[in-house]
């Protein structure tokens, strides 16, 4: 069952993503905005919603937090302004049944001309119901093709410290997009690497990925602004 509802989804998102729009901050399977499980730098603009379902099947690169086998996580996030965002994650594994994770995010400072990195800093799970995971990061975009180029090649890369589910230590990860509608995703911690890639279109996105390098990963998300 499961498997014709993601194949209905590819179909739906391969359809949308034709239209060609650019794509605000996304979700990562555990909800916040993100690359993968990390965290990324960004949050939505002011009165940004976002709504996501991913689901995997994991072989121990969670199992040491409780999270194993066939697990889901739907998540939905709000930002009351453009740099904090909340959120809340319905996650549910094998190892540890069902769990109601609340997050939150906050953007310390913006990269700009006169500030070369952003700061962001929050948790996932802050009231600890599966596993606490506090997060630091500093993050560097940077662009790849020259301003006269018709399509602009971009990557951000973020880098700090991760606390839970992000191996209590340190973490990177990077977003390279290709495409306005197409990026290419990775990430680390000291216990797991994680490949993927996000297709986009007009707020829709879809992920698929392989976490610790063997788990077939994968969801859906819609984000835009009530305003």
């Amino acid at each position: 069952m499961r498997g014709r509802v993601f194949l209905g989804v590819l179909t739906i998102c391969a359809v949308l993503l034709s239209a060609g729009f650019a794509a605000p901050a996304m979700p990562s399977y555990l909800g916040p905005s993100g690359l993968i499980l990390t965290p990324d730098a960004q949050a939505n603009g002011v009165s940004g919603l976002a709504f996501s379902a991913h689901f995997f099947d994991l072989s121990g690169a969670l199992a040491s937090y409780g999270v194993d086998g066939e697990t889901s996580v739907y998540a939905a996030t709000y930002s009351p302004i453009p740099a904090l965002e909340f959120g809340v994650s319905a996650m549910d594994s094998n190892t540890s049944g069902g769990a109601t994770l609340l997050n939150g995010k906050f953007v310390i400072s913006d990269e700009s001309s006169l500030q070369p990195f952003a700061f962001v800093g929050g948790v996932v799970d802050m009231l600890d119901q599966q596993e606490i995971s506090p997060f630091l990061l500093v993050s560097k975009s940077f662009n790849l093709s020259g301003p006269l180029a018709s399509n602009q090649i971009g990557l951000s890369v973020n880098a700090g410290y991760g606390g839970g589910f992000y191996s209590d230590g340190f973490l990177v990860g990077g977003e390279l997009k290709l495409h306005p509608q197409f990026s290419i995703i990775a990430e680390g911690t000291k216990k797991y690497i994680n490949l993927g890639a996000r297709f986009s279109s007009s707020g829709l996105a879809l992920d698929v990925g392989l976490i610790d390098m063997q788990d077939i990963a994968g969801g859906v998300s819609y984000t835009w602004s009530l305003f």
